[in-house]
């Protein structure tokens, strides 16, 4: 990270970040709660931050670094055609702190014959 942290740096960081899923919750909402604190301090937008918060920060980049990594197949009814499902469920999941809440919601799909490739 080049030059001072500021609030404007925090977030601009932060929003760079297209999660419609949920996948990365883990490693953004630390992210989104720090700037929440900074806002709870009435720190300017271009007011340099603390060096503990700064510090706190640097620790969360090095989580962000490692997300670019992670990829995750997904596919719906991948060579199935509608009529050829024998079951389907929905799974939903939802969790709350007094920091944070959140929920997803899958389906899977179980066709009646076995499709041989992967998705």
């Amino acid at each position: 990270m080049d030059g001072t942290l500021t609030k404007r740096k925090l977030l601009s960081i932060t929003a760079r970040f297209y999660d419609p899923l949920g996948l990365l919750s883990p490693v953004i909402l630390p992210l989104k709660c720090m700037f929440q604190e900074i806002c709870w301090l009435k720190i300017g937008w271009d007011e340099a931050l603390s060096e503990e918060l700064s510090s706190r920060w640097k620790e969360l980049l090095e989580d962000m670094e490692r997300v670019s990594s992670i990829a995750v197949p997904r596919c719906i009814l991948d060579g199935v055609e509608v009529g050829d499902i024998k079951s389907s469920q929905l799974y939903g999941f939802a969790d709350a702190s007094k920091s944070a809440y959140g929920g997803n919601v899958y389906i899977t799909v179980q066709p009646l014959i076995p499709v041989l490739h992967i998705c």
